[in-house]
């Protein structure tokens, strides 16, 4: 159960300044909070950014073509693209065009490829999968719903890509274990979401632990695996 009240949540929603946890009404909710709930939240809302924008980037897709198939069987309007329909309708003002996926600048998006096998086609697809975000047609492969059902633990994106991508399980080996579990824990800084969650239930039995030390169990742990 999350440690983010409701109180904080709508702090959160609007304009913030941090005197505001130190409020009287909002102390004692803030300093409760677990850092790994903060971790989650803000890994959850950069996930459902992803994710929303791709899907307006599809429907601004699927829009664009109608407009298209719609000037093609009405050549006699003599509008020849849909920045000059737009225009006609908007009398001559500059509106927004819907436009088709471009590359964006560089950013700190992590990328990583994924190369299914499509028995219906008999090709190789490759997707690529952006912060985490499995697009819809990646979702609806055969392959990927087929994997998913044989295997409920592929539902995990950290699992599937492991699986699925050379490039993830390169970056990301297996070097640690935690009871039976075999994972992968970063070598410094903030703790992915798997060696938070384990680390959280190795701190009720060692209260005072730390994560560097929690790092050197679990990874003496795998070598003598």
């Amino acid at each position: 159960m999350s440690t983010i009240s409701n109180k904080i949540l709508n702090i959160l929603r609007n304009p913030l300044h941090v005197g505001q946890f130190h409020a009287a009404e909002n102390a004692a909710d803030f300093f409760k909070i677990n850092v790994a709930d903060l971790d989650l939240l803000a890994e959850n809302v950069a996930t459902a950014r992803t994710y929303l924008l791709e899907v307006r980037q599809e429907q601004q897709e699927k829009t664009r073509k109608k407009l298209e198939a719609f000037l093609s069987t009405n050549a006699d309007l003599g509008i020849s693209s849909v920045e000059d329909l737009l225009k006609q309708l908007t009398g001559g003002v500059e509106a927004p065009v819907v436009q088709a996926k471009a590359k964006t600048k560089a950013d700190n998006n992590t990328k990583f490829e994924v190369t299914l096998f499509n028995p219906e086609t008999e090709k190789h697809e490759t997707f690529v999968v952006v912060n985490k975000v499995l697009s819809k047609k990646l979702r609806e492969h055969p392959v990927y719903v087929a994997a998913v059902k044989k295997d409920k633990s592929l539902q995990d994106i950290d699992n599937f890509l492991r699986a699925y991508s050379p490039q993830y399980a390169e970056k990301y080996p297996i070097n640690a274990k935690w009871k039976t579990k075999e994972f992968h824990i970063n070598d410094s800084g903030k703790l992915n979401k798997q060696s938070q969650i384990f680390f959280n239930e190795h701190r009720k039995t060692v209260d005072d632990a730390t994560t560097d030390e929690f790092r050197t169990l679990v990874k003496e742990n795998y070598k003598k695996v």
